[in-house]
């Protein structure tokens, strides 16, 4: 599609260009690797458009305050605007505050970093962190979608799929290698969901991040569907086989707290 139908409407899809770009640009300054901020040049090759184009979007998304400049470059940051309508996504969201006191104590009793997130739509979306005592200090940003496949909490969510279900879902992104570990093959996933299924919880043995190992244990609501997890994260030579299953225990008891409280 050419920059003159940069703003019309895709008759397949039904989705508006433009709309679609500038959305593209707030996932890219939300980046953890771009938070000294992206030049021009950058975003521009980024979607593939000229710079011109690039300038125009950028000065939409600053005028609403979704996009802010600095200098030297100027490079583009994340607004002001964001944190507003964050703070109104997480007061609908009392999850998040039930959540809190067990976070603590999960990142207390096992040393870990301790996460929340829940299900949007099929992804894992992390809406909420405490971190462990001494234990690694993550960058995540609170608001970002994981990989459904890498993930110990992505693939809790798959499992609370049919096979079916989870494959398609998967398939329809691709099942991306993100290390040596992560799990590409179909059938090898399906394996992974059946054995998660017959456990209680999920490991993501350093599939998404080298050398970082995650347990994960879902949250369900009254009918039996996963509507997010809890896990725990550290260093993978910290994680013994021993001390995933020690911990896998803690978490899936936290995670049945969360529920008796959230029932």
């Amino acid at each position: 599609m050419n920059e003159q139908q940069g703003s019309s409407k895709s008759p397949r899809t039904g989705r508006v260009q433009s709309v679609e770009r500038a959305l593209a640009i707030v996932d890219l300054l939300g980046e953890p690797k771009n938070a000294a901020g992206v030049s021009l040049i950058q975003i521009a090759q980024e979607l593939g458009v000229s710079k011109s184009t690039a300038h125009a979007l950028l000065k939409t998304l600053k005028h609403y305050g979704f996009v802010t400049r600095v200098e030297p470059g100027p490079r583009f940051l994340l607004g002001m605007s964001l944190m507003r309508l964050g703070e109104q996504v997480q007061r609908r969201m009392p999850i998040t505050d039930a959540a809190q006191p067990i976070l603590q104590s999960l990142a207390t009793q096992t040393g870990c970093t301790a996460r929340l997130v829940v299900s949007d739509h099929g992804y894992p979306l992390y809406v909420s962190r405490v971190e462990g005592l001494g234990s690694i200090q993550f960058t995540a940003q609170i608001g970002r979608r994981e990989r459904p496949h890498s993930t110990g909490v992505g693939k809790v969510i798959l499992a609370g799929m049919s096979d079916d279900e989870a494959l398609g879902f998967s398939s329809s992104r691709g099942l991306e290698r993100m290390t040596p570990n992560t799990i590409t093959d179909p059938e090898a996933l399906v394996g992974e969901l059946a054995w998660i299924r017959e456990h209680g919880y999920a490991v993501d043995r350093a599939e998404d991040v080298e050398g970082i190992i995650c347990v994960a244990a879902g949250l369900y609501d009254t009918a039996r569907r996963c509507i997010g997890a809890l896990s725990v994260s550290d260093l993978a030579f910290h994680m013994t086989a021993e001390k995933i299953d020690e911990t896998a225990v803690v978490v899936k008891d936290h995670a049945e707290q969360l529920m008796t409280i959230l029932a």
